[in-house]
């Protein structure tokens, strides 16, 4: 009996342990809080590719899609999102992949709910020097349409 409530004692310390390292990300932190904030949908760039010639770009947006999407990324590392008001989304952004934050452009690429496999890209465009837009790369907005070869190239939102 002692041994089993050892070993189930030592189990949920090493489970505490494995939480204890997947934590959010400071927002704060560098250049970071370029990023936090509340942001609405303006435009989804999607690519459709044929057996031959070039590629062709559509521009998907509120207006002609029939809804409305914002996003909001807060200090402490929570990512929520929101299509005609309804929550979509909620996780953790837990773990920094990559970041390039300067004067002239930010980049940031974070794990998100503690998994490598779930990443999420941030940019601010360079030419956007009042951090009053920004790109993410695929999600949240993300398809791909394999019957009609079209897939979703990048999301970019305007801060409220």
């Amino acid at each position: 009996m002692i041994r089993m409530l050892s070993i189930a004692l030592i189990g949920v310390l090493l489970m505490a342990c494995n939480k204890d390292k997947c934590q959010s990300i400071n927002m704060t932190e560098k250049n970071r809080g370029a990023f936090v904030g509340t942001w609405r949908w303006h435009k989804t760039v999607i690519k459709q590719t044929f057996a031959i010639g070039d590629p062709y770009f559509y521009d998907y947006t509120p207006a002609n899609q029939g809804f409305e999407y914002y996003c909001n990324i807060t200090t402490d590392g929570m990512f929520e999102d929101y299509e005609n008001g309804e929550l979509v989304h909620l996780f953790t952004l837990s773990e920094v992949d990559y970041e390039s934050l300067g004067a002239n452009s930010n980049s940031l690429v974070v794990n998100y709910n503690c998994s490598e496999s779930n990443r999420i890209g941030l940019t601010h465009p360079s030419q956007n020097l009042t951090n009053d837009s920004i790109n993410i790369t695929e999600f949240p907005l993300n398809f791909y349409d394999e019957e009609n070869n079209l897939e979703t190239i990048r999301n970019y939102f305007v801060r409220e």
